[in-house]
């Protein structure tokens, strides 16, 4: 092998180490965006599940309003 092809492949390598080290750039960045929107669905369903709890007692709310506007 000549000092020009291994040149030419030391470059080659250098180039896909960028590459890859670009990549892995890019899924720490994706990572962090799933862990950020992950959070976010969590927090909503916790919401979800805070208002469901809170139906009954609306429903309640609601029977005892029709009952009372049917005896006026």
């Amino acid at each position: 092998m000549d000092g020009e092809h291994m040149i030419e492949k030391g470059s080659y390598l250098q180039k896909e180490r960028s590459h890859v080290s670009e990549e892995r750039s890019h899924l720490a960045v994706k990572r962090e965006y799933e862990i950020e929107k992950g959070s976010y669905l969590q927090e909503e369903w916790s919401h979800v599940i805070e208002e469901r709890a809170h139906l009954p007692v609306k429903r309640e709310h609601e029977i005892e309003k029709m009952a009372h506007l049917q005896m006026n």
